[in-house]
């Protein structure tokens, strides 16, 4: 870590990270100011009030102690650090640069939002040693890694005993890891080959199996189909040979068919007939008496019936008893509500304000980390969002929150918060994520 006072500022073109100047690197100053060189933060020398300062462009880009805060470190995330840092230190020497001006502070390496590409800070005029400066590193992420992911562990602690050797190469260490990496690659190449032949022996197997089945399925099909048209022709070789030996049967059953048909035309339906008029009748005797007395409750009465309505009882007074008093009108009670019930802390909501439909964010636990997309408590999706824009804290029943260096920003109460930068809030605060704006109750 240098000895030099970070300031972090946010304006109209960007977040920016202050660092004063040191005078004491001005071949390594002009080469950074003059090549713009990859994997390493833009940076432009600028005077405030007669001081010199780098400014760092790190709009987009988290540091890596904030990285870490937000989601545990993997195995992948462990190598593409080590091969970043090999590959930095070998451009810088292209460029006739000291390696020694590469600086390797968690608060000093970024990680960008977009794509997770790991951006490094360099500082003319720096004193310091590489090998010392990885191995407090690999201390770091020690701490930081997923303790979950037993590769990811046993491998940052090989790299890490690696550094405690005396003359250890960076280099060798990165070879290794390619080495390995390469080994897995093969190793995972032949397990898809070994998978794909049985998946390929598997599937010629089931097609036989299928064909085999399809074939015995229509085998048994049409032997089914031959012993029942075998059967039918029996069948009607049989019935051929019944009707041959018994007419006599054939003609009494026709003549008995004939006689029912005569009896129905002539005398059944002539006595359904009667039946029937005789029920319409009787029917329409019993309608008549009932309208003779319907008509006779309707004089008799002089108006039309009606459902009796439901009475109240009369009240009923006996000699040497006080009338009943009516009761008395109760008026309508007003409790007092007790001070203590009042809320002395905010209670975490964020309350949205926009026409947009975004629902309220209640802040549960002790963090609540906002932005759009996975790995959040809080998402809000849209463009202007970033992946991991805030962040709102509780310690003691009070609430405070810090900008991600967002992309759009975090204001409170129209105010920009800087990288950071961890403010309070209060009831009634306005917060506004980009151009999404809520209130805090």
């Amino acid at each position: 870590m240098i000895n030099r006072e970070i300031i972090y500022e946010r304006n109209l073109t960007g977040s920016y990270m202050k660092i004063p100047v040191s005078y004491e690197g001005e071949f390594d100053e002009k080469m950074m100011l003059k090549r713009k060189l990859p994997g390493l933060l833009p940076v432009e020398k600028c005077f405030v009030n007669g001081n010199g300062q780098y400014w760092y462009q790190i709009s987009g880009k988290q540091s890596l102690d904030t990285y870490c805060r937000m989601k545990p470190v993997g195995i992948h995330f462990v190598k593409q650090m080590v091969v970043s840092i090999c590959s930095e230190i070998e451009i810088l020497e292209w460029n006739l640069l000291k390696p020694n001006i590469l600086l390797l502070d968690p608060e000093l390496i970024f990680v960008t939002n977009s794509n997770q590409e790991i951006i490094f800070t360099i500082y003319p005029g720096a004193k310091t040693e590489v090998a010392l400066e990885f191995q407090q590193l690999m201390e770091y992420l020690l701490t930081k890694i997923d303790h979950k992911d037993a590769a990811a562990v046993h491998m940052a602690y090989e790299i890490y005993e690696k550094t405690l050797d005396e003359g250890y190469s960076l280099m060798d260490i990165r070879d290794s890891l390619i080495e390995s990496r390469e080994a897995a690659q093969e190793e995972a190449a032949a397990d898809n080959r070994f998978e794909k032949r049985i998946e390929n022996r598997t599937e010629k197997r089931s097609e036989k199996r299928l064909e085999n089945r399809a074939e015995k399925r229509s085998e048994k099909r049409l032997e089914n189909r031959a012993e029942k048209r075998s059967e039918k022709q029996t069948g009607k070789r049989l019935e051929i040979k019944k009707m041959g030996k018994q007419p006599e049967k054939q003609g009494e059953n026709q003549t008995e068919k004939s006689s029912i048909r005569e009896y129905v035309k002539t005398s059944g339906i002539g006595a359904l007939k009667e039946r029937r008029e005789e029920i319409e009748g009787m029917m329409r005797d019993h309608w008549r008496e009932i309208s003779e007395k319907w008509k006779a409750a309707l004089k008799f009465t002089g108006k039309k019936t009606k459902e009796p309505e439901e009475v109240p009882l009369p009240t009923v007074t006996y000699p040497g008893e006080a009338e009943p008093e009516e009761p008395a009108a109760q008026e309508p009670v007003y409790p007092t509500v007790c001070l203590s019930s009042y809320r002395e802390h905010p209670e975490g909501i964020l309350l949205y304000e926009g026409k947009e439909h975004f629902s309220n964010i209640r802040i549960e636990g002790e963090e609540c980390r906002i932005g759009k997309g996975d790995g959040v408590d809080a998402a809000i999706e849209k463009d202007t969002i970033s992946r991991f824009h805030a962040r709102i804290h509780c310690e003691n029943q009070e609430y405070y929150i810090e900008d991600l260096n967002s992309t759009n920003g975090t204001f409170i109460n129209d105010e920009t918060l800087s990288y950071k930068e961890c403010r309070q809030l209060k009831p009634n605060d306005r917060i506004r994520f980009a151009d999404v704006r809520y209130r805090f109750l």
